[in-house]
C-alpha cells in the first residue's frame, strides 16, 4: 500500500552549502534515497532540479513523494477495536491510546493497522488503507479506506482541506481568551529529528482553540486544525506555554500522565455516495481519570 504525500516549504535562511536532497530529508523525516527516488518530483520555483542542487534562499520548493507501507508482510491480528461507523468502502474506528497506527521498523504487530486487517481480511478483495495518522498516544477517529477508490478520494480530500476534526485536549494552565487562532509556521526540530518547534522556517500551520472547562491548574479545549503538521496541536499548545498534559516530548509539569488528546469529532463527504457524515465519541476513559484528578485538586 503507499500513501501520496506532497510538501511545500520556502526557503527563509541563507544556505547555499545545502543540497536539496538533505535538506528534504531532514525536514521531512525519510531517506535520501527516498527523496532520489522521486527526483523527478522535485521542483524548485516551478522547474524540475536535481537532487544535487544547492539551495538558496527565497526558493519555492515542491515534492510529491509515496509512502509505502508493505502491506503483503502485515499480520491479521485478533485486536479488539470499537467500530464506530461501517459501510462496503470505509469503516471508522476509535483508535485507543497507545497503539501505534502503522507498522514500522521495530514494531511490526499490535498497531490499528494489524487489528484491521483482522477485522476485515475476509470481506473485503482491495487492502485496508489507513488514510490520515493519529499518534501513538493521541486517540480518536480514524478512516479507513476498504477500497482502492475510496482511499485516493478520501486521501485527496485530506490534501485539500475537506475533512473536518475536532479534537478535545486538557492542557496544562488557562489560556488569556477563551478563543484564539495560532499561526505559526512549524518544522523539524535541527537538534532533535523527532521533535517539531515554531519557526521561520517551517511550514504554514493554524490552529483553533475553544475553551470548554476549565481546572484549577488545567483546561479543556475543542481544536480545530486547519493544516495538518506532524505533533501540530501539541507544538503550538507548547509554544503559547499551554502544552498537552501527559505530553512526554513537548509537556512540562505534568508529564507523568498519560496524555490527554482525543480526535473525538469527524466530517466528512463519504467518498462513493457522497453523503455527508458526522461522527462522534465520548472522551476516552484514560483522559477521564486525568481530569477527575485536576477537578480534586
Amino acid at each position: 500500500m503507499t500513501s501520496e504525500k506532497y510538501f511545500s516549504t520556502t526557503v527563509n535562511v541563507e544556505n547555499n552549502s545545502k543540497r536539496i536532497d538533505v535538506l528534504l530529508a531532514e525536514l521531512i523525516g525519510i531517506s535520501r534515497t527516498t527523496v532520489k527516488k522521486f527526483e523527478e518530483n522535485i521542483l524548485v520555483n516551478g522547474k524540475r532540479v536535481k537532487t544535487s542542487y544547492k539551495i538558496k534562499k527565497g526558493d519555492n520548493i515542491d515534492f510529491k513523494y509515496k509512502e509505502e507501507i508493505e502491506c503483503n508482510n502485515i499480520n491479521p491480528q485478533d485486536i479488539p477495536i470499537e467500530i464506530v461507523y461501517e459501510d462496503e468502502y470505509i469503516l471508522v474506528v476509535n483508535k485507543p491510546y497507545g497503539m501505534v497506527t502503522h507498522p514500522a521498523k521495530g514494531h511490526k504487530e499490535n498497531t490499528l493497522l494489524n487489528a484491521v486487517f483482522w477485522k476485515i481480511k475476509e470481506k473485503e478483495s482491495d487492502r485496508p488503507g489507513i488514510v490520515h495518522r493519529l499518534d501513538k498516544d493521541t486517540s480518536g477517529l480514524i478512516i479507513v479506506a476498504k477500497t482502492k477508490k475510496a482511499q485516493e478520494i478520501l486521501i485527496k480530500n485530506f490534501k485539500k482541506r475537506r475533512i473536518n476534526k475536532i479534537y478535545y485536549a486538557l492542557v496544562e494552565g488557562h489560556l488569556t481568551t477563551t478563543k484564539g487562532l495560532i499561526n505559526l509556521p512549524i518544522g523539524r526540530d535541527k537538534k532533535n529529528r523527532f521533535k517539531f518547534k515554531v519557526t521561520e522556517e517551517g511550514k504554514e500551520a493554524i490552529t483553533l482553540y475553544k475553551v470548554i472547562k476549565e481546572y484549577k491548574n488545567a483546561s479543556l479545549l475543542a481544536i480545530k486544525i486547519k493544516t495538518g503538521r506532524t505533533h501540530q496541536i501539541r507544538v503550538h499548545l507548547s509554544h503559547i506555554g499551554n502544552p498537552v498534559v501527559g505530553d512526554k516530548i513537548y509537556g512540562k509539569k505534568f508529564k507523568n500522565f498519560d496524555m490527554c488528546l482525543v480526535a473525538k469529532k469527524l466530517g466528512f463527504t463519504h467518498p462513493i455516495t457522497e453523503k455527508y457524515i458526522k461522527l462522534s465519541i465520548e472522551i476516552p476513559e484514560h483522559m477521564k481519570r486525568v481530569m477527575l484528578q485536576f477537578k480534586n485538586k
